[in-house]
């Protein structure tokens, strides 16, 4: 009589599990690792946005452009930077410069009561009466993140 090979070529169901319990914890690790990537890109891009906006209308004001000293505010509402022409920021008025924002962080220090004002030809920095400063501090959170942008009395931009 003639017995069958017996065949010992396939994988048993705990061999299977471990490795995907395996893959499935290296997945998840990467993609947490790759969340907080992405949230840490968003943060910093947002600070570069802010400088950008700041350095614009400063350039602006130096330039004299429409002979009218340019600034800054942000708007809660919308989330967004708003540059403005003269002396005062006024949220929907035509010749304004909407630049979005990120929702997920949130900046202080740019407030429409409040916004950056760059004096024309100098570009330096118009002190504001509420609350009176020469100098300017400007903050964005996210999370646990936090970073500063200053600006002194004679309009440099430091972050």
């Amino acid at each position: 009589m003639a017995t069958s090979p017996k065949l010992n070529g396939g994988l048993t169901l705990i061999e299977v599990l471990v490795v995907m319990g395996i893959l499935i914890f290296i997945l998840s690790l990467g993609l947490f690792v790759s969340f907080d990537a992405y949230r840490g890109y968003i943060f910093r891009s947002e600070r570069s946005v802010a400088v950008s906006v700041l350095e614009k209308a400063r350039s602006r004001a130096v330039n004299n452009l429409y002979e009218m000293p340019h600034g800054v505010c942000y708007d809660d509402a919308s989330r967004a930077y708003v540059i403005f022409r003269g002396a005062s920021c006024i949220l929907g008025a035509a010749n304004n410069e909407t630049i979005p924002g990120s929702a997920s962080v949130g900046v202080s220090g740019l407030a429409v009561l409040s916004p950056v004002v760059f004096e024309q030809i100098t570009g330096k920095l118009v002190p504001q009466l509420s609350p009176y400063t020469s100098e300017l501090d400007i903050t964005l959170t996210s999370d646990a993140k936090t970073a500063s942008i200053y600006i002194n009395n004679e309009g440099r931009i430091n972050w």
